[in-house]
């Protein structure tokens, strides 16, 4: 395991799991295992076909605004219990760029939400989760 554990990178995509999961970090933080607290949201690429037509500029200030809304929601949590927190936004597939981010901050622990699928969906569609627990060096929380 690699990172500072005392900095945690926390996922969210506006989802219910993923406020459980932020919910989970405001816990670490108030019992000392935190120090430094960091938002991530992922934003799927836009298709090859759209990223043609549509300039940089304007696919970032889409990507931009499609994470506030998934970020809206941790802010306050995170605003509420006086915590601070740094945010960043990655454009691509989740689970590597939860990885590359936890790797590029020196985050030793990662916290995340699972939607919980059933395990023959899981094998037809994967797991972000199970694909960040198998790559990242740091230690990952999966909140359920």
């Amino acid at each position: 395991m690699t990172g500072d554990l005392s900095k945690v990178l926390v996922t969210v995509d506006g989802s219910p799991q993923a406020e459980r999961a932020v919910r989970h970090a405001i816990e670490l933080h108030k019992i000392g295992q935190v120090r430094e607290m960091h938002l991530l949201n992922v934003q799927p690429p836009l298709s090859g076909d759209v990223a043609s037509f549509v300039d940089k500029p304007t696919r970032d200030d889409y990507h931009r605004e499609e994470a506030d809304k998934a970020l809206d929601s941790a802010r306050k949590l995170f605003k509420a219990a006086g915590i601070a927190f740094k945010e960043h936004v990655g454009v691509g597939q989740p689970a590597p760029a939860i990885v590359a981010f936890a790797k590029k901050l020196g985050c030793g622990q990662i916290v995340m939400g699972t939607h919980g699928l059933g395990a023959a969906l899981r094998l037809v569609l994967g797991s972000v989760a199970q694909e960040v627990v198998r790559e990242s060096e740091a230690a990952v929380t999966v909140v359920k």
